[in-house]
C-alpha cells in the first residue's frame, strides 16, 4: 500500500511540473494499475461534465466481484465491477451496456440506483450476459 501511494505522489508531482491535467495522468497510472479504477466521469472532458447529469448504481446479482466485466458508456469502458458493483455519474444521451464477454457462464446486473430525474423507463433494469455485450439504454432526464 505505501508503494502504491508512493506511485501516487510521483505521478502528481510529474503532473503540476509538466502541467499535464492530473486527472489524465491519474487516469493513465489507474489503467497500469491492476485492481485500481478510477471514475469514468472524473476524466470526461469539462464540456462533456457541464450541465445536467445524474448518478446510477449497477450491482451483480450477489454482489460478486467480476474484473473482467465492464459497464460501459458510450462504448467506452467506464468501470469494472470488481467490487460487486459500479457507481457512475451519468449525463443526458449516454449510452449504457454491460460487456460481460470475459465470462462464459451466466452473468446478472441490477439498476439498485438511479437519480430521481433520469427517466427510467427508458432503461432496463435487469440484465443477463452470457459471454456477451448487452445494451442498458440510453440517458434521458424527465
Amino acid at each position: 500500500m505505501r508503494g502504491l501511494m508512493a506511485f501516487a505522489a510521483r505521478m502528481l508531482v510529474i503532473a503540476v511540473i509538466f502541467t499535464a491535467s492530473a486527472a489524465a495522468l491519474l487516469h493513465l497510472a489507474a489503467e497500469e494499475l491492476p485492481g485500481q479504477g478510477i471514475s469514468y466521469w472524473q476524466s470526461r472532458p469539462a464540456a462533456v461534465t457541464d450541465g445536467l447529469f445524474g448518478n446510477i448504481r449497477i450491482s451483480s446479482m450477489d454482489g460478486t466481484s467480476l474484473e473482467q466485466a465492464y459497464l460501459l458508456v458510450n462504448g467506452e469502458v467506464a468501470a469494472d465491477f470488481g467490487g460487486g458493483e459500479v457507481l457512475l455519474r451519468i449525463h443526458e444521451g449516454d449510452v449504457l451496456s454491460i460487456d460481460g464477454s470475459a465470462y462464459l457462464r451466466q452473468l446478472e446486473f441490477y439498476v439498485t440506483a438511479l437519480s430521481a430525474g433520469v427517466d427510467r423507463d427508458l432503461l432496463t433494469m435487469q440484465v443477463t450476459t452470457q459471454g456477451d455485450l448487452v445494451a442498458l439504454g440510453k440517458i434521458h432526464f424527465k
